[in-house]
Parts: structure tokens; sequence; C-alpha cells
């Protein structure tokens, strides 16, 4: 999965500031944290703790898919628990973020942290926006699920542990985190 390194990693985090929103502040979450998009579309102003300073992970939102007896499909947005028993965590918040949070932060906290409504935003609608957002700020188009790898091997690089990290991401092994991230504890 290719990343972003620091150079992009920093026009990124630039491009953000000059263009912020909740829904860019979404990409800076994510890079900080390691969240998966349907985790981010699925965040609520509740899932954050300020005093603790940590962002818990409850829920994520997924599209479901379902053929009917006619063969035809039908889906529908559904939010649910987490991807595994060990995805619903507890991620603490990086120092950048808690400005750029609480610059954001709504009285309602039912409310959802992409939009500020009481209505998720759809993860491919979310995935959308990021890819406009990165072609209008001429910025490297990488998956938004390298922002995830990003937040791993930089977090590893900065010498993070692996448990640490594979806690962080909600893997359900460090083995699995190491067999993912090898590269990098290799160059390590």
């Amino acid at each position: 999965v290719p990343l972003l390194d620091r150079k992009e990693q920093e026009r990124l985090v630039q491009a953000i500031y000059l263009d912020f929103s909740s829904k860019s502040a979404g990409i800076l979450l994510c890079l900080y944290t390691g969240l998966r998009i349907g985790e981010l579309c699925a965040l609520q102003w509740k899932d954050i703790d300020f005093d603790n300073k940590i962002l818990h992970v409850r829920q994520t939102v997924q599209r479901i898919y379902r053929k009917q007896l006619d063969g035809r499909g039908r889906s529908k947005v559904v939010i649910a628990a987490p991807k595994s028993r060990t995805s619903a965590r507890d991620i603490p918040l990086a120092p950048i973020l808690l400005p750029v949070l609480e610059r954001l932060r709504t009285e309602d906290s039912e409310c959802y942290f992409i939009g500020g409504r009481t209505k998720c935003s759809e993860v491919r609608t979310y995935r959308e926006f990021y890819d406009r957002f990165l072609a209008r700020n001429n910025l490297t188009h990488i998956r938004f699920h390298a922002l995830r790898h990003t937040f791993a091997t930089m977090a590893l690089q900065n010498g993070v542990d692996v448990k640490t990290v594979s806690s962080m991401l909600g893997h359900y092994s460090a083995g699995f985190t190491l067999d993912t991230y090898a590269h990098v504890t290799t160059d390590a």
C-alpha cells in the first residue's frame, strides 16, 4: 500500500488547515489515529473524551447489500459494531488534534463528527469528498486506507511498540500488525 512520505503529509495537513471543515478535519483525524473510513463516518461527538484526550471507537458505518428473491439487489446503510471485537477500542489523541477538535466541537453529543448533523455520512460519499479534496489541492492521490497505513508506519518508525500500534489499529493480534508492517520493523 502506498504511503505518504513526510513532505506529502505536510502538504496534506497544510491543505486541511487552508480548506478547513469537519470533512477535511476527518482526513487529519484518520492520519493521526489510524481510523478506518467507516469508523470515521460513524464517529459522534460523544465518542471524543476531551478530558482524557481519548477517542472511543464503538461503531462503524457500512453499506449492506442483500439480494431479493427475484435476483435483484438492494442495499442500505447501517451503523453497526466495529469490524471485530478488538476494533472497539480507545485511541489516545495526538496533541495536534485537540485544537482542531475544539474548534469544531458541537454542544449536541449525538451529532456526527463529519457534517455535525444527527445523520451520519455514507462511506462512499465521504470517499468521493476525499478524492475531490486531494485533486482540488493538487495532492498525491492515495487511497483513503493509506492514511491508516501511514499512521501505523509513522508510529512504528517513531518507536511506538508493535503491541500498542496493534491495539490502536484494532488488529486482532500484534502478530498480524507485525506481519503487515514487517518492512517497518525490519528497517527500524
